[in-house]
C-alpha cells in the first residue's frame, strides 16, 4: 500500500504564517494590535498605523488614548485581571492628526500552550461614520421639534443652512427655493459663499448641480467638479476651487420646492446613509418653511383684516351664539364709552335689548 506524502507548498504559494497573515491583516478592514501584558503593543496591522502612525514597542495607552496610565474599562485589562475570553467596548480617541475617531474594540487572550494569558489581541473596528450618522439622527430629530416653533423665514432658512452644515462637515451649505415662476433656483440663504447672493443669484435650467437635481428629482454627487461633465460648473464653485458636493431636492409630495446643496473643499464620497440623512433633513425643512410661509400669509391677512376691522366708521361687535362677545372694533367701544377689555367681559344682554339677545343666542336674525 502506497503511503500518501504529506503536502509540499507549491513554489507559488504563500506562507500561511507569513504572506496571507500579512494580507490579511492589511485587508480585512480593521486595526489589529497584540498588547503584552505590560501594556506595550508588540504588533500592529497597517491599519492601526494610518490611524495613530506607529506604535510598536510603545505603550499602548499613551499612544491610542494620550494617558498617563491605563484607561477606564480597558478591556485588554480585564481580560488579563478576570481571565475573560473576549470584552467589546466603545472607545473615541485622537488619531495622529488630531481627529476624534470612534472605534468599537473587541479583546480576546492570546494563550501559551500551558492556557496562561501571555498577551490580548485587539480587533479595532472603525465606527466613526456610524456615530456620526447616529448623533445626526439625534439632531435631526431634535431640528423636527424645534422647526415648528420657528415662522420667521429668515431664521428658519439660517437655521436648515448651519445644522446641515454641521450634521455633514460641510464648508459650504446653500438653501435655494424655486423661483414664483417655477423657472429656476433662487439662493435663500448660505453659508461661505457671499452673503450678497442671497435672494438674487439664481440658477437656470443646465446650471449647477441643483438644477441637475431639479429637473432628476433624485439627490445627486459630486465627487470632483474639474472633472464633471453632466452640467455647467457655475463660477462661484470654479473662483472658489470647491472639489466636491452634495445636493437633495426638497420634496413636497411630487412636487420640488427647493433644494439643500453642500460643497466642499476636499474631495469627498458621501455615503449612502449621509444622503438620506440629508434627504430626510431636506424634506422637512421643506414642510416647514411652508408651513411658514403658510403662517405668514396668514398674519398678512389678519392684519389686513384688524386695519379695516379698526378704522371702520360702523360699530361692529362679533358674538357666539351663546351670548358671549368675542370681538368688538374701535368705533363700537367709541359708542358705548367702555374699553375693549370692558366690552368683552359683558354679556351682550347688558348691551343689546333682551328680544334681540334672545334672536342671537337662538341663531335668528334680529
Amino acid at each position: 500500500m502506497n503511503e500518501t506524502s504529506p503536502l509540499q507548498p507549491a513554489a507559488n504559494r504563500p506562507s500561511l504564517t507569513g504572506d496571507i497573515l500579512e494580507v490579511v491583516a492589511k485587508h480585512i478592514g480593521a486595526g489589529i494590535a497584540i498588547i503584552s501584558r505590560d501594556f506595550t503593543t508588540l504588533w500592529a496591522n497597517e491599519i492601526m498605523g494610518n490611524i495613530y502612525g506607529d506604535s510598536m514597542g510603545k505603550i499602548c495607552y499613551r499612544t491610542y488614548q494620550h494617558q498617563e496610565c491605563v484607561c477606564p474599562g480597558c478591556g485588554v485589562q480585564e481580560i488579563f485581571e478576570q481571565n475573560l475570553d473576549r470584552v467589546v467596548r466603545e472607545v473615541e480617541s485622537p488619531d495622529k492628526e488630531g481627529n476624534i475617531v470612534h472605534l468599537e474594540i473587541i479583546a480576546t487572550p492570546i494563550r501559551d500552550a500551558q492556557g496562561t494569558v501571555i498577551a490580548a489581541l485587539e480587533l479595532c473596528l472603525p465606527i466613526t461614520e456610524r456615530k456620526q450618522n447616529e448623533k445626526a439622527l439625534a439632531e435631526l430629530l431634535t431640528f423636527s421639534q424645534s422647526l415648528v416653533s420657528t415662522i420667521d423665514l429668515n431664521s428658519l432658512y439660517r437655521k436648515v443652512t448651519s445644522l446641515s452644515k454641521e450634521l455633514l462637515g460641510l464648508d459650504f451649505s446653500t438653501l435655494m427655493l424655486m423661483s414664483d415662476d417655477q423657472s429656476g433656483l433662487v439662493i435663500r440663504d448660505t453659508l461661505g459663499f457671499p452673503e450678497q447672493t442671497i435672494g438674487h443669484f439664481a440658477l437656470l435650467q443646465g446650471q449647477g448641480l441643483s438644477t441637475y437635481v431639479v429637473l432628476a428629482k433624485k439627490p445627486a454627487v459630486v465627487e470632483d467638479f474639474e472633472t464633471e461633465t453632466r452640467f455647467e460648473v457655475p463660477s462661484l464653485v470654479v473662483e472658489r476651487n470647491i472639489r466636491s458636493a452634495l445636493c437633495v431636492p426638497m420634496m413636497l409630495g411630487e412636487v420640488v420646492f427647493g433644494v439643500l446643496i453642500g460643497h466642499t473643499l476636499q474631495p469627498r464620497m458621501f455615503s449612502e446613509d449621509v444622503i438620506s440623512i440629508y434627504q430626510s433633513f431636506a424634506n422637512q425643512a421643506a414642510v416647514a418653511i411652508k408651513n411658514a410661509m403658510h403662517m405668514h400669509s396668514l398674519y398678512a391677512s389678519e392684519k389686513k383684516f384688524r386695519a379695516i376691522f379698526d378704522h371702520t366708521n360702523d360699530a361692529i361687535l362679533i358674538y357666539s351664539l351663546d351670548s358671549k362677545i368675542l370681538e368688538v372694533n374701535r368705533a363700537t367701544c367709541e359708542r358705548l364709552g367702555y374699553s375693549r377689555e370692558e366690552i368683552l367681559a359683558l354679556p351682550l344682554t347688558q348691551l343689546v335689548a333682551p328680544r334681540i339677545a334672545l334672536r342671537s343666542k337662538n341663531g335668528l336674525k334680529s
